[in-house]
C-alpha cells in the first residue's frame, strides 16, 4: 500500500479528525502548553496564559498590512512552560460511535474560530464555551473538506466545503467569511477532476483529486487537480484560471507573501496508476497572483 510523497508545505486540506467520539457531549481542550504559540494559527493573541497571569488577551501590535494582505505576526518565547486553560469548548450532539472532523483554527484579538464538520463558530476569547454560547455560527450546506491557516489583515479567510450534506460528497466549494462576525463574504462553486490522469468527473470524493485554497495579497487561489481558479477577496469575483495542460496539472499552492503553485507531472504516460510516485515529478512556479 502507497501513501505518497510526504505531506509539504504545498500539501494542503490536512483535516484533523477524532476517530474517538464515545460520548455524547466532549470537551475539546484547544491548547494545553504554554509552549505552543499562537503564531501557528497565524494570529497575535495567546490562549494559553501563565497561571497566575491576567487572562486579557494582548493586541496585535500595529503595522504597515493592509485588510487585503495577509496578516503577519511575531510571538515572543513564553518566560516558562507552566500554563493554565485559556479556552476550551464542548460539542454535545454527537450520538455514541459518532465523530466528528475538527478542520481549522483561527483567531484574532476577539474570536477564536473553529470548524466543526460542516460549522464555522465562533467563541469569545478566554472563556469556557458551552454549546448556545458561540458569538457566531456560520453553517455551510456540507462539510468542511479543506482550508488555510492564512488570516488577511482585517481577519478574513477560507475554506473549502462539500455542496451537499453527504459524507462522500465533492468538495466543490469554496467560503470566503470574516472571522469576526462570521459572516460570509461570498462563496463560489469550482469545478472537480478525479484521480489519475481520466478527465471523468469523480462520483465520490474517494475518486476526487484533493482541492486546496490559499491566500495571498488580495487574492484567493484555489487548486482543483485540472487547474486554478483565483478570486479577488472584497467581490469574489475571477480574476484569472489555469487549466492542465499535457500531463501536468495543479496540485497545490501555498500563499502568504507571495502565492506558488505545485504541478504534479506524469512524465508523458497518461494512464499510470494513481500510485505510481516513482513515475512521478513535481515542478513548481511563482504566480502572479
Amino acid at each position: 500500500m502507497s501513501f505518497g510523497p510526504p505531506p509539504s508545505v504545498y500539501t494542503h486540506s490536512s483535516i484533523a479528525a477524532d476517530s474517538s467520539a464515545k460520548k455524547r457531549r466532549r470537551y475539546w481542550l484547544v491548547w494545553a502548553s504554554a509552549l505552543v504559540l499562537v503564531a501557528a494559527l497565524g494570529t497575535g493573541a495567546w490562549f494559553l496564559w501563565g497561571a497566575e497571569r491576567d487572562v486579557t488577551p494582548k493586541k496585535r501590535p500595529a503595522s504597515a498590512q493592509g485588510p487585503l494582505d495577509i496578516r503577519e505576526t511575531v510571538e515572543k518565547q513564553p518566560a516558562g512552560t507552566v500554563g493554565a486553560m485559556a479556552f476550551r469548548f464542548s460539542v454535545d450532539d454527537l450520538s455514541p460511535g459518532e465523530s466528528y472532523e475538527l478542520p481549522g483554527m483561527w483567531a484574532t484579538d476577539r474570536i477564536l474560530a473553529k470548524g466543526i464538520n460542516k460549522t464555522l463558530v465562533g467563541f469569545a476569547v478566554g472563556t469556557d464555551a458551552a454549546p448556545g454560547d458561540e458569538k457566531w455560527k456560520l453553517p455551510l450546506a456540507g462539510r468542511i473538506c479543506g482550508y488555510t491557516r492564512h488570516v488577511t489583515g482585517d481577519n478574513r479567510t477560507a475554506v473549502l466545503y462539500a455542496g451537499k450534506d453527504d459524507e462522500h460528497a465533492l468538495c466543490d466549494h469554496v467560503a470566503f467569511f470574516d472571522l469576526d462576525d462570521g459572516k460570509q463574504v461570498w462563496s463560489h462553486e469550482f469545478p472537480v477532476h478525479g484521480t489519475g490522469a481520466g478527465s471523468r468527473k469523480p462520483t465520490t470524493d474517494a475518486l476526487q483529486d484533493t482541492p486546496s485554497v490559499t491566500l495571498t495579497h488580495d487574492t484567493v487561489a484555489v487548486t482543483w487537480g485540472g487547474g486554478t481558479l483565483a478570486y479577488d477577496m472584497d467581490h469574489g469575483r475571477q480574476r484569472w484560471s489555469t487549466r492542465a495542460t499535457g500531463t501536468c496539472h495543479d496540485d497545490g499552492a501555498a500563499g502568504g507573501g507571495a502565492l506558488l503553485v505545485r504541478e504534479r507531472c506524469r512524465n508523458g504516460e497518461e494512464n499510470l496508476p494513481v500510485d505510481s510516485w516513482d513515475l512521478l515529478t513535481y515542478k513548481i512556479r511563482k504566480v502572479d497572483p
